[in-house]
């Protein structure tokens, strides 16, 4: 059987920057939709996977991730996320990254929201030790609306989540991964299932009921 061929590089007006998030709650069902998403993702993270997508190919991941997970117990989206202002250079997603030395990792071709500009953002973290976890969730949690187990959504101007970034830099080791994405509005979440109720999101961080399903 010959190996699939490659996917040609989708160019700025025919693919959108995407991130395909999970939480799945079964091992057996993770490792299948891991195997999916080595096909698609271009970097990211273990359960925050950046990929480049035309319209059709987000409906065609997101049928194939569908028939892997169980959508009473598991929780998956896709973030359909605006270009930076370079385009798709280096990784092709816009995002930021957290470092020790140096607060941002500018590679992505994207910036953070102007001190002033109130933006949608979404955070995203792996964090190796289990209580360096517990602080960075803690710190999250009070701030923005949990999506996901490592997945956030914050309402805020940038002089704001630059402090956010601040507090969450001191709670973090080098070997951590934190990454920020411009989301522009909530209205490109996808949901395929497990969603949370996102209308009160600019009133504040809402409760979550634990067994929610929205659809967009």
């Amino acid at each position: 059987m010959k190996p699939a061929a490659p996917r040609p590089e989708p160019q700025r007006g025919h693919a959108e920057p995407c991130l395909l998030a999970y939480d799945v709650a079964d091992r057996r069902r993770l490792q299948r939709v891991g195997r999916v998403m080595a096909r698609w993702r271009i970097g990211g993270q273990k359960s925050v996977h950046e990929c480049l997508l035309t319209g059709r190919e987000q409906v065609d991941l997101l049928a194939e991730v569908d028939a892997c997970v169980d959508k009473h117990a598991d929780r998956l989206l896709l973030a359909r996320l605006p270009w930076g202002r370079g385009g798709p250079a280096v990784g092709g997603v816009p995002s930021w990254r957290l470092m020790r030395e140096e607060h941002c990792d500018w590679r992505l071709s994207a910036e953070l929201p102007l001190a002033d500009t109130v933006a949608w953002t979404l955070l995203a973290y792996d964090v190796r030790d289990p209580r360096r976890l517990a602080r960075v969730h803690r710190l999250l949690a009070a701030v923005a609306l949990p999506l996901q187990r490592s997945l956030f959504l914050y309402l805020g101007n940038g002089s704001a989540l630059s402090k956010e970034l601040a507090l969450i830099e001191t709670a973090v080791a080098a070997e951590d991964d934190v990454r920020i994405y411009r989301l522009g509005h909530p209205r490109r979440l996808w949901w395929l299932c497990g969603g949370v109720p996102l209308v009160d999101a600019e009133a504040g961080v809402p409760a979550i009921a634990a067994e929610t399903l929205i659809w967009y």
